[in-house]
């Protein structure tokens, strides 16, 4: 559990330095996936839901390490309603809490969804 901490750790503060180097980048992402896969092999419940349910959530860090670190530069694209300065002004510190506060679903963010579906059939 102690990889599963430090590797969501490293991926924030990875994206939080805001890396312009896809070579950095990508080098971050590697090494966020190697301590997630490492934290898989040595973390061993031997009760089938507890490791579903470690393998979830390591698959969802390698998703979200993927798209803050190789597919999006989330402090230059993205931005909360409630920012009142883009997010690479502010110091490490705050950047930090900042990509921490992020949600995938994006609501009240930059990216949320713009349009609601029908879902009647």
């Amino acid at each position: 559990m102690p990889l599963a901490i430090v590797s969501k750790l490293l991926l924030t503060a990875l994206a939080a330095l805001g890396l312009r180097s896809t070579v950095w980048r990508a080098v971050g992402f590697a090494v966020v996936m190697c301590l997630t896969l490492a934290n898989l092999l040595i973390t061993r419940t031997g009760n089938g839901h507890s490791d579903y349910f470690h393998g979830t959530s390591a698959g969802l860090r390698l998703l979200e390490a993927m798209r803050y670190l190789l597919l999006t530069r989330p402090l230059e694209e993205f931005r909360h309603e409630s920012d009142k300065v883009p997010a690479y002004q502010l110091p490490f510190v705050q950047r930090f809490f900042w990509v921490i506060s992020i949600l995938p679903r994006g609501i009240g963010w930059s990216f949320q969804a713009s349009t609601s579906y029908d879902t009647r059939f």
